[in-house]
């Protein structure tokens, strides 16, 4: 076989081969590839958000994506700020268009955008996320065990709800049950003490509860484990 047959045929194969990695070519800006307009407004809402100011952010947040609707970091801060705002269907529509674009990009947007899913009791479709999250972090021992928790709340629940079984749920006292949130209850083996996830502004802390002469006592917070992130 001559030189040049090989060449003709080497040559198209090449090309088969490089052709489709054209479409694995970054289709999505992040922080580091925008242009300078979109920068700045990028800048500017950050700063709004840690100013507090959501509204104003998520007007900046919105003439940005209108400019560059494929800005991810965007859509990440715009989700968590729906989040905040306890507006999960909103920010589930960011985080699926985030991760759409950039799957690898930021693996802890898969734990958030599980647990916007499980705040609207979406189990089943938060299993899939976790699982995500579980295969591509790779840094924080203390996500990736509240990640495999929450996977296994998400599996049970899933299963629980295809076959419910009947449950009457009684308030324990209204040092405890309250007409907010109050969750996963923990009890210590002698039964005299209480730990539970309060939910308040949508911040979660742990409390803890004593019972004294069989009554459970107003919650303290666990202060020495609280810090300004969610605790569950």
């Amino acid at each position: 076989m001559s030189f040049s047959i090989l060449k003709k045929g080497i040559i198209p194969f090449l090309f088969l081969i490089t052709l489709p990695c054209l479409g694995l070519a970054q289709t999505y800006t992040t922080e580091k590839t925008a242009s300078g307009k979109s920068l700045k407004l990028f800048e500017k809402a950050e700063s709004q958000s840690r100013d507090k100011d959501f509204e104003a952010a998520l007007k900046t947040l919105d003439k940005l994506l209108e400019t560059d609707p494929v800005f991810v970091n965007a859509y990440l801060i715009r989700a968590a700020i729906y989040y905040d705002q306890m507006n999960f269907e909103a920010a589930e529509a960011d985080f699926a268009k985030a991760l759409q674009l950039a799957p690898d990009y930021k693996p802890r947007a898969w734990y958030q955008s599980g647990l916007n899913k499980m705040r609207q009791d979406k189990f089943e479709a938060a299993i899939p996320d976790f699982e995500q999250f579980l295969k591509l972090e790779t840094r924080s021992e203390k996500m990736l065990d509240r990640a495999k928790k929450h996977l296994a709340n998400c599996k049970f629940a899933a299963q629980a709800i295809k076959n419910p079984v009947p449950f009457h749920p009684k308030s324990i006292g209204e040092n405890i049950n309250t007409p907010g949130f109050e969750y996963l209850p923990s009890i210590t083996a002698d039964g005299e003490f209480l730990v539970y996830t309060t939910r308040i502004n949508n911040q979660e802390d742990l409390y803890y509860s004593k019972k004294v002469n069989g009554l459970w006592q107003p919650g303290n917070a666990l202060e020495a484990i609280n810090t300004p992130m969610n605790e569950a």
